[in-house]
């Protein structure tokens, strides 16, 4: 099944419902967080863009310049919490608030079964896929506060599609599981001030990450999935802009599935 997806720049993203919102995003420099980047930005909120890859950003950077979109990088590692502080206290000395947390970044590159993973494998996983949302969570907090009371705050914490169906590499099923606790735990201790919390849980996304799928591959991950095709990082983008937006107001601690019906809880 062929689908048509719009580009961020050609879709209905002219209407800046973002204006003059302020939008932290972690690995925002490429694939989902890079879209959502752009879907936020096309949106008019002033982009704050967190990696540990300068020159992703330098490659990313000629999108936002064309669109005349505001994205303040720093380059840092999202399991590094001096760092965080760090880029929270200039984010505070430039913005004073932020209106929108996305926690993006994660990895699922080390591919070690349960059988021969060591110690250092397993903590390093659950480190940059869930704790690094803690990390980066506590040092914005402040300034996630840092608005007026009547007004809501977002934040958007990207889980995976392995948290509901399990795969084979145990810790990562278990630290994206853990994103969902998290956002839970989360919503309800910050209900109280306003503060928004809800989890995505993207299934196959067409990125640079899985560019090197088999045709064979893409087949048999299709022939999964009811609505017959990969998403796009822009469709994942999409409902993250949801979320982010006052449409969503009276949503919080859920966990939004995006995975073409692939499983329907």
């Amino acid at each position: 099944m062929k689908k048509q997806i719009e580009s961020a720049e050609n879709s209905a993203h002219s209407n800046k419902l973002l204006q003059r919102k302020i939008a932290v995003i972690t690995g925002a420099t490429r694939g989902i967080g890079l879209e959502i980047a752009k879907t936020f930005g096309l949106n008019g909120a002033d982009i704050i863009g967190i990696s540990r890859n300068q020159n992703r950003y330098d490659s990313s950077r000629a999108f936002f310049d064309e669109h005349e979109i505001i994205f303040s990088y720093f380059q840092g590692d999202v399991t590094d919490p001096d760092r965080l502080r760090e880029i929270a206290l200039e984010i505070k000395r430039i913005y004073q608030r932020v209106n929108i947390l996305v926690n993006n970044a994660g990895s699922a590159s080390i591919r070690s079964g349960i059988k021969t993973m060591t110690v250092g494998e397993w903590k390093q996983v659950i480190d940059i896929n869930l704790n690094s949302m803690f990390y980066v969570t506590s040092c914005m907090l402040p300034l996630l506060l840092n608005k007026p009371t009547y007004e809501s705050a977002s934040v958007i914490n990207i889980s995976s599609i392995a948290a509901r169906i399990g795969t084979r590499k145990v810790a990562y099923t278990a630290a994206k599981a853990g994103v969902l606790g998290f956002t839970k735990g989360l919503a309800g201790s910050l209900a109280e001030d306003n503060i928004r919390v809800n989890a995505i849980l993207p299934g196959a996304v067409s990125t640079d990450l899985t560019s090197g799928w088999s045709k064979s591959q893409r087949m048999d991950i299709e022939g999964k999935i009811p609505l017959g095709s990969i998403a796009e990082a822009a469709e994942i983008a999409d409902a993250a802009l949801f979320l982010a937006l006052p449409l969503s107001r009276y949503i919080t601690g859920q966990s939004l599935d995006v995975n073409g019906g692939w499983i329907m809880p």
